[in-house]
């Protein structure tokens, strides 16, 4: 498979991605194009982590690439992705099929919420147009700059889940090393009166003592989880010492 950083009208696109901004409760990158990036380079550990051929290697590496693309148009709609890639000559019809099929999980979770989960059929049509064992190490991949790590996105983890029990995907190895696959966020209460500042801590063993934290939920800024995970706090305060 070619390397689409080989391709001039590609990285010419590639390159303007610095200009968008990101959600900051679904991104830390700083932009469009740093969140592809490390989305890439995600893919590829995850991919090499699970035995993937030099084939599938490249082939995650460059949906890291291509699959925002189409945010340069001002949507985040996985159709823009591919007008935008076919106005770069990228005809390889896996890609295309992961880049169209790659931000599933949020619209068919959102449908499961309601009561409307996508069909057998609607499984069997995605399963017949991509790998989804690779489709699984995408979104998780894709998940490398979440404020909470991957495990906390619920339509990544809803998504993986139906696989398993349909039996498209068996065992994957979503974690590696140096990269937490959940993030948690925490504060400390300082309360002052006669005797001097105090400091809030919750017993969580039986000899263990820690400040409030919890995990960051999905679209949550850590900020928010802190503020949650203090209002939530009933243990008595314990003097700092």
């Amino acid at each position: 498979m070619d390397d689409l950083l080989k391709n001039e009208r590609f990285v010419a696109a590639y390159d303007r991605l610095r200009r968008v901004s990101l959600n900051p409760r679904r991104h830390t990158a700083a932009d469009a194009r740093a969140h592809s990036d490390a989305v890439a380079q995600m893919a590829a550990r995850l991919a090499l982590a699970n035995g993937c051929s030099d084939a599938e290697i490249a082939l995650l590496t460059n949906l890291g690439y291509a699959h925002d693309i189409g945010k340069l148009t001002g949507t985040a709609r996985p159709a823009r992705s591919l007008d935008v890639l076919a106005d770069c000559g990228v005809t390889d019809q896996v890609l295309l099929g992961l880049v169209k099929w790659h931000d599933t999980s949020l619209p068919w979770h959102r449908s499961a919420l309601r009561g409307e989960a996508p069909s057998d059929k609607a499984w069997r049509r995605l399963a017949s147009e991509v790998d989804v064992r690779l489709l699984c190490l995408f979104m998780v991949a894709d998940r490398a700059d979440a404020p909470g790590g991957w495990r906390r996105n619920a339509p990544t983890t809803w998504f993986i889940s139906e696989a398993r029990t349909r039996g498209l995907v068996s065992k994957l190895v979503f974690d590696v090393e140096d990269h937490p696959s959940e993030v948690c966020a925490g504060a400390a209460l300082v309360v002052r009166d006669d005797d001097g500042p105090a400091v809030l801590v919750i017993r969580t063993r039986a000899a263990g003592w820690e400040l409030p934290k919890g995990g960051i939920e999905w679209d949550e800024l850590p900020e928010e989880a802190a503020i949650r995970e203090l209002r939530r706090s009933r243990a008595p305060r314990e003097r700092s010492a």
